[in-house]
């Protein structure tokens, strides 16, 4: 074998092993960054579901609050029971829907 092509398969195999070897450490590094924020991302979108289903619950809070409140007077209505009269406040109805 000639010096020329010795020369030309070395150089060959330490620009591979080099490739090789700065393809590894950047796959490393890169895949551990986008597994963070991958991770982050996750979290943020079960955050962002959680504060969702804490706002409906909310809302469905003060819809059936103030639906029990009007159950309260209609059954106040119909049976006209005068001890019940006193028993739901007025301004808990309001004070369910945050008005001032």
């Amino acid at each position: 074998m000639s010096f020329r092509i010795r020369t030309f398969i070395y150089s060959m195999l330490i620009v591979i092993g080099t490739v090789g070897i700065v393809f590894a450490i950047t796959q490393t590094m890169v895949n551990k960054q986008f597994l963070q924020l991958e991770s982050q991302d996750i979290r943020q979108g079960a955050q962002r579901a959680q504060e969702a289903i804490n706002k409906e619950l909310d809302t469905l809070n003060q819809i059936t609050e103030n639906w029990a409140l009007r159950n309260d007077t209609y059954r106040f209505i119909r049976d006209f029971d005068p001890r019940s009269a006193n028993s739901t406040p007025p301004d808990a109805e309001l004070e369910s829907l945050d008005m001032d």
